[in-house]
């Protein structure tokens, strides 16, 4: 198998005792089972509230317009199948090495999530809230420390047979540093190598998450153990 196909796993930054991700996957999960109590006549469960939030929302930069996207333009044409470059997953030799650093860090504890603005980046009009991308392109942007980090949303459908591509990347400085998704067939078969993981300083971590049921992605900072901050090598 093409290597830049394959990616280590990165669960350990939601199955970490400190994880928003985790906390909000969880009270996704008990809202889901509730409505199946309701539909069933079960009394419902209370949901656990306050707990998804983390210790704070770090606001690191005003909103304001995206002026340039490093998200190549080939994303149109990406699929799941192949090991080429309209394949989503794959990337350069580099950029997968970088990709991979992150990955194998391991996480101390969660510093937050990031309060992040979403702008349409393929001149579909969405609002600022948005509850659900279906299929296209969404972007954000913040600095942290002195480098500007940039994470993109895509989001494909394909037909013949029914295929779906749900991909975040992250860039640090315009260069990849980060990337997760996954994938889905209608006849069966998929799979995903999400959060996406990039180092955005100096024992600082950032994973970006999808979670089922909260439309944008789930931003949070973490405090690594390892300090394999080189986004050049």
């Amino acid at each position: 198998m093409n290597t830049r196909l394959s990616f280590s796993s990165a669960q350990h930054f939601i199955e970490h005792s400190n994880s928003i991700a985790r906390r909000l996957k969880e009270q996704e999960l008990e809202r889901i089972s509730n409505r199946c109590r309701k539909l069933n006549g079960i009394e419902e469960v209370r949901i656990r509230s306050g707990s998804g939030d983390g210790p704070r929302r770090l606001s690191l930069r005003s909103p304001e317009i995206i002026r340039s996207c490093p998200l190549p333009a080939g994303w149109t044409e990406w699929d799941i199948a192949g090991d080429t470059e309209k394949c989503y997953r794959v990337v350069s030799p580099d950029q997968h090495a970088r990709c991979e650093r992150a990955r194998h860090t391991s996480p101390i504890r969660s510093l937050g999530r990031l309060r992040l603005a979403w702008e349409s980046a393929d001149g579909k009009p969405r609002p600022a809230t948005l509850a659900r991308l279906r299929e296209g392109h969404v972007h954000a942007e913040t600095t942290i420390g002195t480098r500007l980090v940039h994470i993109d949303l895509v989001e494909l459908v394909r037909g013949g047979p029914g295929r779906a591509i749900t991909e975040v990347r992250i860039f640090v400085d315009g260069a990849l540093a980060g990337r997760g998704g996954s994938c889905g067939c209608s006849l069966g078969g998929g799979g995903s190598d999400a959060p996406a993981v990039a180092i955005v300083g100096n024992s600082r971590v950032l994973a970006v998450t999808m979670i089922h049921g909260r439309g944008m992605p789930l931003a949070e900072l973490w405090a690594v153990k390892h300090t394999l901050f080189d986004l050049e090598g």
